[in-house]
């Protein structure tokens, strides 16, 4: 009987899981905690965009990744007294390239973008990114003017292409 009353509001309390986080290999997930360290700032890895192919055609699979680094501390002070992530709302939006080698990944280091990542694609040699970007009128919150950009690797560096 009770179970009868009860499993109505069961069923009313069940939680959304966040996304799956996205396996990566154990070089690329280093580097990401690396880099939120080195700015005293949190990483959740829910948010990342992934895409991988042979972005230098030498027949190896390779590693794009898009992430944020959120609440970033100025400096090391603060982030003892709040904690990395605790300094602000601020969101800093980075790509990342991992180069395959036969022993891991090289980074190719890592390049700020903004203000919002929608999608990350590979084409060929070719990072595609949709975006999104502030109006006049957006809040900071809430970016809403879609665009796109394309980047591809020469010498070493992410370098941005016209799309």
């Amino acid at each position: 009987m009770i179970a009868a009353l009860l499993l109505p509001l069961l069923s009313l309390a069940v939680v959304q899981q966040p996304p799956a986080c996205v396996d990566l290999p154990r070089d690329v997930e280093i580097a990401i905690k690396k880099h939120a360290t080195d700015h005293r700032a949190a990483e959740w890895c829910d948010t990342r965009k992934v895409d991988s192919g042979d972005l230098n055609s030498d027949g190896l699979k390779d590693i794009v990744v898009s992430y944020s680094l959120e609440g970033a501390c100025p400096d090391n002070r603060e982030a003892a007294r709040l904690g990395p992530g605790g300094c602000g709302n601020d969101a800093l939006q980075f790509l990342s390239v991992f180069l395959k080698t036969p022993t891991g990944y090289r980074e190719i280091p890592p390049m700020p973008l903004g203000p919002a990542i929608v999608t990350l694609k590979i084409e060929g040699t070719v990072i595609r990114l949709e975006t999104l970007d502030w109006t006049a009128r957006d809040a900071h919150c809430c970016p809403s003017q879609k665009g796109e950009a394309r980047f591809t690797i020469l010498r070493g560096r992410l370098v941005k292409t016209k799309p």
